[in-house]
């Protein structure tokens, strides 16, 4: 099964011919590899162990601790930071990590869906736009994700109008959201070499 951040038009068909199994684009969520895999381990050859409610119990709240004590540190208006908090699987340096990536990210992917946009490629528009939904889902960056959900499903349907009606307000709040996640990490940063003096 390829994992892989190439999510062009064509990319699944194309690593299928060179002989792989499977395809899954990044960001890749353990969910939906555990899913994946589980499509070709051999029938009772697994068990599925579930948590049980004390155990999950147990991490949501050590998970909003942590996310209480980010939003002590800096005063979030576009990420919902239990969610972000969720996907790093309470860990804070994986949640850095991600922010970390998704700014590194934004000139590649910005580029991509503004090519696609001008270009009229709705194809490929919908492909990109589907993985800023992804990420912005990660991180909690939930307006953005909505707005990314109905561009992709917009340029699957070839809604013309909703695009060019959309594409700028949600490129705007990208820019916003990867601003905010810029001197999020400068703040910290700042913070860390204070606290190692």
């Amino acid at each position: 099964i390829v994992l892989t951040a190439n999510a062009i038009a064509g990319a699944r068909e194309m690593y299928l011919a060179e002989g792989f199994a499977d395809y899954l684009s990044k960001p890749i969520q353990g969910k939906h590899l555990e899913e994946k895999i589980l499509e070709y381990l051999p029938k009772g050859s697994y068990v599925m162990v579930d948590y049980d409610e004390i155990e999950k119990n147990f991490y949501r709240k050590l998970w909003q601790e942590i996310a209480d004590e980010i939003k002590r540190e800096y005063e979030f208006s576009h990420l919902d930071i239990p969610t972000a908090i969720e996907s790093a699987e309470g860990d804070k340096e994986c949640f850095q990590f991600l922010l970390e990536n998704f700014k590194k990210d934004e000139a590649s992917n910005g580029e991509k869906i503004r090519n696609a946009f001008v270009n009229k490629d709705y194809g490929n528009y919908s492909i990109f736009v589907h993985a800023l939904k992804s990420t912005s889902k990660m991180i909690g960056a939930e307006r953005l994700s909505e707005k990314a959900r109905m561009l992709e499903l917009a340029g699957q349907q070839i809604d013309v109008e909703f695009i060019e009606a959309n594409h700028e307000k949600t490129m705007k709040l990208y820019k916003d959201v990867v601003d905010e996640i810029s001197n999020y990490l400068e703040k910290n940063s700042t913070l860390e070499k204070t606290a190692s003096k």
